[in-house]
C-alpha cells in the first residue's frame, strides 16, 4: 500500500457456476477513483464528479462507474457503496 492508494479484494461465489471469484479493487483516494480487475482484465472503473450542484447544495457525492460488457452491474454498484462507506468511516 502506498500513500493515497488503497487495495481491497472482493470475494464471492458466482451463482451460475458456483466458482469462487476474486475482484481486486485498487483506488487512489486523492483522486477518488478506482479500478476493479478480474485477473489482468479491468472490469470496471469508478470516478467521482467534483463541484456539481448536488454536492454543493445537497451535500451528496456523485460517482460514475464504467462497466465492461457482461459484468454484473449490481455487483459493481455494491462495491462502489462499500468503497464509499469505507472512506466515510474515517
Amino acid at each position: 500500500m502506498t500513500v493515497g492508494t488503497s487495495k481491497m479484494i472482493a470475494t464471492f461465489t458466482n451463482a451460475s457456476n458456483n466458482k469462487p471469484i476474486e475482484l481486486l479493487v485498487k483506488g487512489d483516494w486523492f483522486d477518488r477513483s478506482a479500478t476493479i480487475t478480474l485477473g489482468n482484465t479491468v472490469v470496471a472503473t469508478i470516478g467521482r464528479s467534483y463541484f456539481n450542484v448536488r454536492e454543493i447544495f445537497g451535500g451528496k457525492q456523485t460517482y460514475y462507474v464504467t462497466v465492461a460488457p457482461g459484468v454484473d452491474l449490481a455487483m459493481m454498484a455494491a462495491i462502489c457503496v462499500c468503497l464509499d462507506e469505507k472512506e466515510n468511516e474515517k
